[in-house]
């Protein structure tokens, strides 16, 4: 997709407590994706072939290039963009980010990268030198999906200092309301 037929759409994220959106995340879509095939088919490609690393960047541009436009509009919604666990092998990424932070004038606090526990377990050492380094920018890190994997409650209390939020996946929650 060299031709920026990557757009973004944006699921918003709403307190419970009064229903209003607290911010929103960014889903990658295309339109014109082959017949049979679906994003994450897709995203799963780019990671095989090293592409997911430019396509974070073009979505880390969009969402920000948002920001900007709702910044100018008087409005303060944040963006959560997820990152690849290649994404978080690469440390230019970081630098990226906060350069095109800067480059559009928004605030840092108004950006999330959201993270999967598999992304945790891969490389637990770089990757929390990462995290400690967006969390130094002023970027607000999540953890996404926790109870899908096979990580531990230990797991969670030693890397949770790591996150502003923990998203607990659906289907863990339905099993505990059974």
């Amino acid at each position: 997709c060299r031709n920026n037929e990557f757009y973004l759409h944006y699921q918003p994220k709403v307190y419970v407590h009064d229903e209003s959106v607290e911010g929103v995340e960014a889903l990658l879509r295309w339109d014109n994706i082959p017949k049979g095939i679906t994003i994450a088919q897709i995203i799963d490609m780019a990671e095989e072939t090293g592409l997911i690393t430019e396509i974070t960047k073009q979505v880390v541009l969009k969402a920000v290039c948002q920001l900007s436009e709702w910044k100018k509009q008087g409005r303060k919604i944040s963006i959560a963009v997820n990152l690849s666990s290649k994404d978080l092998r690469d440390e230019t990424i970081v630098d990226y980010i906060s350069e095109k932070i800067i480059e559009y004038d928004v605030n840092p606090g108004l950006f999330e990268i959201e993270l999967t526990e598999r992304h945790m377990v891969e490389d637990e050492v770089k990757v929390s030198k990462l995290l400690n380094k967006i969390r130094k920018l002023g970027i607000k890190v999540s953890l996404d999906d926790y109870g899908t994997g096979h990580n531990s409650m230990m797991y969670l209390i030693h890397m949770a200092f790591h996150f502003d939020y923990i998203k607990i996946d659906k289907l863990f929650i339905d099993k505990i309301m059974e």
